[in-house]
């Protein structure tokens, strides 16, 4: 159809070899895109919070897609006196939506309702319980439920820019903020956090954990403050979780590593950089990702890959990673360069394996399967 040819185009993807991947392009005008996020629950449903003027002034909106067999088209449009900068999904019920606000408020939408109701909420899996990140410098918990915050994390000395539950430990999240620290966060003894590093000199904008919590044995990149340490000291540390067994180390650039994935939290922020962390030892990173040309807003680990993340960022681009490859050029697949505006929002699809989605200021939203990370046609 003619609406079909007007939303897809074809990307080329800036890495050798130069791959190509179907895209379908979104318009979201007037709203500028600072995130897009896939529904857990439908395949077929998307969402995306923006704002207007950049979101420097006025009023925002949260706007639902849904693919039919002619395409994505608007579902609901929830708009807002502010700009809305995040949104996530209900992990117990797939019409419920939280987005936070520029005028400091959580708003819970109810596809199911016709009123909106305003609170300071979030979502984690295992608690029932939510926590909120804020420019105002703390990390507050609250319980949906009763609607009341429960608990106030003011250890930070800057904005407070993402703070994410870890989908394995229980009652345990992470904060990053504008002070350039990492926190690590347990909710069943606060106030205060129970690990840190200061892991830039600038902001940090953004984390997200590993999906997976399986052993591993995969060639990962070690920075080199990691070997000035010695594989020897290093291995040890692993050793209960190698059965007490010492195993081979390669003395090179990269080394045989085993981890849990559990324990593995991604950073990015204005040094350009994305970081692995073990949250076991948060003195360095694991390794640092270089080649985004601007400040990377957005971390995301994939949910059906283990050695996959991607990042986005103000130099317009999407990259994807391969933790696992010990690649010389730090495991860099693609350069996704699509946008024309800073790139705010990224997500991966929990349905479709390999389908990626990010938002930008440049009015667009952007859903495609790059070949690099699209499951392999079976022989």
């Amino acid at each position: 159809t003619e609406r079909k040819k007007k939303t897809q185009n074809l990307i080329v993807c800036k890495s050798p070899p130069f791959l190509l991947a179907i895209m379908v392009t979104i318009f979201t005008a007037p709203y500028h895109g600072y995130q897009v996020l896939f529904s857990p629950f439908e395949r077929n449903k998307i969402a995306f919070t923006g704002a207007v003027n950049y979101g420097i002034s006025g009023n925002g909106a949260l706007l639902i897609y849904e693919r039919d067999e002619v395409g994505y088209k608007e579902f609901r449009r929830y708009p807002w006196k502010d700009g809305l900068f995040d949104v996530t999904w209900s992990e117990l019920n797939e019409a419920v939506l939280v987005t936070a606000s520029g005028d400091g408020s959580v708003v819970v939408y109810d596809q199911a309702q016709p009123n909106v109701s305003s609170v300071h909420w979030s979502m984690t899996r295992q608690e029932q319980l939510v926590v909120s990140a804020s420019w105002d410098g703390t990390v507050r918990l609250w319980d949906p439920n009763a609607q009341v915050c429960v608990a106030i994390f003011t250890e930070h000395t800057g904005l407070v820019y993402a703070s994410v539950w870890s989908p394995h430990l229980p009652h345990t999240f992470a904060s990053v903020s504008g002070d350039g620290s990492i926190r690590l966060w347990d909710c069943s003894t606060p106030p205060n956090s129970i690990a840190s590093v200061n892991a830039s000199c600038g902001e940090v904008l953004s984390c997200d954990w590993s999906k997976y919590n399986e052993v591993i044995t995969t060639f990962l990149m070690i920075q080199p403050t990691y070997q000035a340490l010695g594989h020897f000291e290093l291995l040890l540390h692993y050793l209960p979780e190698l059965g007490g067994c010492l195993l081979n180390v390669f003395y090179l650039s990269r080394c045989m590593y085993f981890f849990l994935f559990q324990y593995l939290l991604f950073t990015g922020g204005v040094d350009c950089a994305v970081k692995l962390w073990d949250i076991r030892q948060l003195g360095i990173p694991l390794h640092v990702l270089m080649g985004h040309g601007q400040a990377v807003r957005r971390v995301r680990a994939s949910p059906h890959d283990p050695n996959i993340i991607a990042s986005c960022s103000y130099d317009f681009t999407v990259r994807l990673w391969n933790i696992g490859t010990g690649h010389l050029g730090g495991g860099l697949l693609d350069i996704i360069a699509h946008h024309t505006e800073f790139t705010y929002g990224l997500d991966f699809s929990l349905h479709d394996p390999g389908m990626i989605a990010d938002c930008s200021w440049d009015q667009t939203i952007k859903l495609l399967t790059p070949v690099s990370i699209a499951p392999k046609p079976a022989v």
